[in-house]
C-alpha cells in the first residue's frame, strides 16, 4: 500500500511558510557578505558617495592592487604553509591517538578519555598563558614555528584528539 503525501491546506502552507522562513534566513545572514563583496568592486570614490547593493560600473582596481602588493602576497603564503602544515599534523597526530584510545584496549585507557573528556570543558583562552610560556621557552615566538606548533595544541584542547569517528569499528565490538 503506497502512502500518499498529504495535500491539503494546511500542509501545504506550513512548508510554504517553513520554506519563506528558511529564505529569510538565508538572506539576512547572506546580505552583508554580497554586500561586502559588491563594495570590492568600486572604486574608493564610488563607495563614499552612495550606498547601492550593485556597483554602477565594477572594477577589478582594488583586486589588482591587493595582488599586486608583495607583503600581502607573502602574509597569503605564510597562511597557506601554517595551515597545511597545522592540519597533517593534526590529523597525524590526531588519528593515532584516536585510534589508541577508540579501539586499542589499555589498563588506564578511560582514564586518559576522561582527562581528555576533562580538558574540552575549559575555555580555549586558559591554555594560553601556558602555551606561550613554552613557546617563550623554546625561543620561537614570533615566527612561523610557534603557530605551527601552538594550533594543533589548542585545536586538539577543543575538539577532542581526531577523527576516529571515521575509523571502522573490529567485529564484535558495537
Amino acid at each position: 500500500m503506497n502512502a500518499q503525501p498529504p495535500t491539503n491546506l494546511r500542509h501545504i502552507l506550513s512548508r510554504g511558510l517553513f520554506w519563506l522562513l528558511v529564505l529569510l534566513i538565508a538572506a539576512y545572514t547572506m546580505l552583508p557578505f554580497f554586500y561586502a563583496i559588491s563594495i570590492s568592486f568600486r572604486t574608493n570614490a564610488q563607495v563614499l558617495v552612495q550606498a547601492r547593493y550593485l556597483p554602477e560600473a565594477p572594477t577589478l582596481v582594488n583586486y589588482q592592487n591587493l595582488f599586486s602588493d608583495r607583503a600581502f602576497m607573502n602574509t597569503m603564503l605564510n597562511s597557506a604553509v601554517v595551515a597545511t602544515v597545522t592540519v597533517l599534523l593534526s590529523l597525524v597526530v590526531g588519528s593515532f591517538a584516536a585510534y589508541a584510545l577508540g579501539r586499542v584496549e589499555f589498563r588506564g585507557r578511560m582514564g586518559v578519555l576522561y582527562l581528555v573528556l576533562a580538558m574540552t570543558m575549559f575555555p580555549q583562552i586558559s591554555v594560553l598563558s601556558g602555551l606561550f610560556r613554552i613557546v617563550n621557552d623554546l625561543g620561537i615566538y614570533g615566527s612561523t614555528l610557534s603557530l605551527m606548533f601552538t594550533y594543533p595544541h589548542l585545536h586538539d584542547a577543543v575538539h577532542g584528539l581526531g577523527p576516529h569517528q571515521l575509523l571502522p569499528r573490529p567485529a564484535g565490538r558495537d
